[in-house]
């Protein structure tokens, strides 16, 4: 990354990496803090560590990412490791991934921390370990609603990475598996029956897992148009179905469009050269209609732009959220049930931001 320190009338390039990263366009913070995380430098651990807080919660998840990867640089360089000992930098670190939830309430960011938890060097001794065992307990009962979804995952692999086997665990991933199966999320209920199994026994009686059946619709899969059309402020994407290859996922589809489901979501996400998504009125890419249907995956694969796709959680978890490709996406292949393809305006999805708003979504014949 090249930075013109002279401009800023500064006269190393450390000093302007450390400049950038409290930048007032978060697109260079995050680019200097990206380049920070290559260096052993001590000064950036401790200015990314310190200044966490006064970012908004999606660049605090790319700084624990830097700070993760520039603590993975400690581990191999005992000089850099000892200096973060010795200026209690490290155990700072320590802290902030064990106590994140209590003053960050964005499951994005709880994710990222619990998910670093799971690491030797950070719970180093018993009293880290006694203190996060403490503390993820508490967190497991407030990750309820199915936006703290990984989350409570991480939080569950971080109960079974410890080795928590005491009752108030028990209690805990219990709450834990009665919202997964409200969910549906058949990863989370299988990562806390295995735990609940290493404490309370292998004969411990768990909750009947909720059924989840798809409710078809055979009259309306019968008279299913051939096209969707996606409506934003001054442009429009269509789409053909894919009713053949995923009849139910396109029925799902159509039905919400009846309901109107659509109109008025933003585009929630959009990463370059890979997807745009919507599908939820809560623009947080966290909600749904309240039920899940089946996958469908094809031999049809990703293997050009302008594929619409089915975002989930795993199988059989599929509901409103939908993402269409911008550039062949194989590594989504035989996971994703694909529904539709662009059949007009393809420059449209291109230019797609964060916050574009949905105006209808209608089938035509």
């Amino acid at each position: 990354m090249t930075i013109p320190g002279a401009r800023l009338n500064i006269p190393t390039l450390h000093e302007a990496v450390k400049n950038y990263a409290l930048y007032r366009d978060p697109i260079i913070r995050n680019y200097a803090v990206r380049a920070a995380g290559t260096c052993a430098d001590t000064d950036f651990f401790s200015s990314i560590l310190e200044t966490l807080s006064v970012f908004a919660p999606q660049e605090q998840v790319a700084r624990l990412e830097v700070l993760d990867s520039l603590w993975g640089l400690a581990k191999r360089i005992p000089t850099y490791r000892k200096v973060l000992e010795k200026n209690r930098m490290a155990n700072l670190y320590r802290g902030l991934l064990i106590h994140v939830s209590d003053a960050v309430r964005d499951p994005a960011v709880d994710a990222v921390a619990l998910g670093e938890l799971r690491d030797t060097s950070i719970i180093c001794d018993s009293s880290h370990r006694a203190e996060a065992r403490q503390f993820i307990v508490k967190y497991i009962p407030t990750f309820l609603s199915g936006r703290f979804r990984d989350a409570l995952l991480a939080a569950v692999e971080d109960e079974a990475w410890l080795g928590d086997t005491s009752m108030a665990a028990d209690a805990a991933i219990r709450v834990g598996y009665d919202s997964a199966n409200a969910w549906g999320d058949k990863e989370i209920m299988d990562s806390i029956a295995l735990l609940i199994k290493n404490i309370e026994g292998q004969n411990a009686v768990l909750p009947k897992r909720i059924p989840r059946v798809s409710h078809i619709d055979w009259v309306g899969l019968e008279s299913i148009p051939q096209n969707i059309v996606i409506n934003f402020t001054s442009s429009s994407v269509q789409l053909h179905l894919l009713t053949e290859e995923a009849p139910l996922t396109v029925l799902n589809m159509i039905q919400l469009a009846h309901e109107q489901w659509f109109s008025g979501n933003i585009i929630h996400r959009v990463v370059p050269n890979f997807v745009i998504q919507s599908g939820d009125p809560s623009g947080t890419g966290w909600e749904g209609p309240g039920y899940m249907i089946r996958s469908e995956i094809t031999p049809r694969g990703y293997e050009r732009e302008g594929m619409a796709g089915m975002a989930s959680d795993g199988k059989d978890t599929e509901s409103s959220q939908w993402f269409i490709t911008d550039c062949p996406t194989p590594h989504l292949d035989a996971r994703y049930t694909i529904w539709a393809e662009v059949i007009s305006g393809m420059d449209d999805v291109f230019q797609r931001k964060m916050g574009d708003k949905i105006d209808s979504v209608f089938p035509v014949r």
